[in-house]
Parts: structure tokens; sequence; C-alpha cells
């Protein structure tokens, strides 16, 4: 019987949300497609999702709005993210995979770290294998978002505190030194550590600069609170196993907050990490403005084998 493969995706304006599918759609036949999008980018990403129908291929394709914040309370009111909505919405496209697919390709290179963990979870609880790729740029913008909203807990992923340990926070952080303040200053953590992408001397020394250099000349003078460590979010497991090393240092009679703000394929290995600690909490803190040029262009393609059964391992 011929496999029945979905693959899942987050409609995006960078180039290497089409660029990164037309690559896979190249290697890969699939029975189903699915793709996400925000609602507050619609007009950005009407292009880009016309164009991923075009290389469905005969596939069953869907397309699913979801709202990225709620409408708003009373004039003038701020409004709150709607990740509540967006969990319930997930589960229905999931719930219904579940019924018509056999395993699954997730495409995270464009996706919102909370819809990227909410997924992920919604997949293992239905069981199915499947594979996990991210797509990297070419080239990338010197930053993503800003105005970031309030740090939350995401939905269903928020483990098992105890009421008498103290809070540790564990960051995998990127070029914006000012979010990864928001989540100290927000969980205001006994310990904290901060993970930077690390990369061998004479290969990308701008990101040394931007996020090392830039975390280290903000951080690195508050003593033993904060301590910073480099880390490796490309290789084989795509971090997991040195943050998971960290990871189970800090929780040590600790209750412990994830967060990512690195490399994406962080996330990934932050909700494994989770998945084995259980006095753990995945985090996130959406932005209300994102850079419309923020990457360029597609280097190499990172895939992750993925077995629900297994993801503790």
């Amino acid at each position: 019987m011929k496999p029945k493969t979905a693959f899942l995706t987050c409609a995006s304006w960078e180039p290497r949300f089409i660029l990164g599918a037309q690559k896979v759609f190249s290697e890969q036949s699939f029975s189903s497609i699915v793709c996400f999008w925000f609602e507050e980018f619609g007009r950005l990403t009407k292009e880009p999702r016309r164009l991923l129908r075009k290389e469905s291929r005969g596939a069953s394709f869907e397309e699913f709005s979801l709202p990225m914040y709620n409408a708003r309370d009373s004039k003038g009111a701020r409004r709150t993210p709607s990740y509540a909505i967006v969990w319930k919405h997930v589960r229905q496209v999931i719930d219904h995979l579940r019924e018509v697919s056999d395993s699954f390709v997730l495409d995270i290179s464009t996706m919102p770290r909370e819809l990227l963990w909410i997924t992920l979870d919604l997949l293992d609880d239905a069981g199915l294998p499947g594979r996990i790729v991210y797509h990297r740029a070419e080239k990338h913008g010197d930053w993503c978002g800003t105005d970031p909203g309030r740090p939350h807990i995401v939905p269903k992923l928020g483990g098992l505190a105890v009421l008498d340990y103290p809070t540790h926070l564990l960051v995998v952080s990127g070029y914006d030194g000012d979010r990864s303040e928001q989540f100290i200053s927000s969980f205001e953590p006994r310990r904290s550590v901060i993970l930077y992408q690390e990369f061998p001397n004479g290969i990308n020394e701008e990101n040394r600069e931007k996020n090392e250099g830039r975390h280290r000349a903000r951080f690195g003078n508050r003593g033993a609170s904060i301590d910073l460590r480099g880390i490796n979010c490309y290789d084989s497991d795509w971090g997991f196993s040195q943050i998971f090393e960290t990871a189970t240092q800090l929780s040590s009679s600790a209750n412990l907050i994830l967060a990512s703000l690195g490399p994406k394929t962080s996330a990934v290995a932050l909700y494994r990490v989770h998945r084995k600690l259980e006095a753990s909490s995945l985090v996130y803190a959406p932005c209300r403005d994102y850079n419309k040029a923020y990457s360029t262009g597609l280097r190499e393609s990172l895939w992750l084998e993925w077995d629900p059964s297994n993801i503790e391992g």
C-alpha cells in the first residue's frame, strides 16, 4: 500500500518558505498538504500560499487560518495572544490527519515557535511518526521581531511545578538581547543560563558579534546568577544532548523555564528536554512586528527523524 504522508508548514513571506517546499516536493510525494497561516499577515502570505498550492502536485491541499491575537476587548485595549484558540484549531487538523495519514513531514522553517510546539505535541499525541525539516536561509537581517508581548506558558506544555522550588531559566538566545532580558525580568529566576549558537573560528563571525558578543556585554557582569555558554543547534540532534545536560543540572530542585529565541532547531530540542524533565515549562512571547526582509535565499536543509514512542531517548 502506498504510504500516506502529510506535509505541514506555515505560510511566510520569506523566500525559503516556497523554495524549501519546492525542494522537499522534488524529493518526496505527499498525500496531503496542510498550510497554516496567520490572519494578521494574510496579505503578505497570499501569493506564497498560491504558489504552494500550485506546487502541490495533485495532493490534497488545505489552508487553515489562525488568529495570532484575540479581538480587542474594549476600544484602544491591546490585544492578547490567542494561543488557546490556535491550540483548538490545530487539534482539529491533527485529529483529521491521524485518520488519513500514517506519517508526516513538518517544515518548521517559517513556523512560529508556539505553533511548532503545539503542532509537534499534538502529532505526538496522535502517535504519528515522521520527519522534521529546517531550511536554513542564505542570509539574515539584523532583527526578526520587535515589540514582544508578555511571555506565557504554551498550552499543555506547562509541566508539573513544585510549589516550594525556586525558578530557574534556560534561554537559547538570538540576536536580540532585549528579548532575553524580557524573560529574565518576567520570571525573576534565581539562576539563568543563556545558550548562544557557537560556530568554529572564522565561520559566521557576524553571529559571534550579534549573539554572543551582545549577550556577554549585557549580561556578563551580573555575577553567578547568569551563566553564558556556547552550543551547536545545527548538529545531528539539533542541540538536544548539550541542552539536556545543561537543563538537567539547572533543574535540580528547581522549576525550569525553557525559552527558544535562537536557531529554530533549538525549539525542537527544547521540546524533547521538556518531555524528559517533569518540572519544566515551555514559554513563548509573540512579537507584534516582524521584519519583512528577515531572510533571503536558501542554504542546506536539516532533517531530523521523529518517533513519538522514543522522543525522550
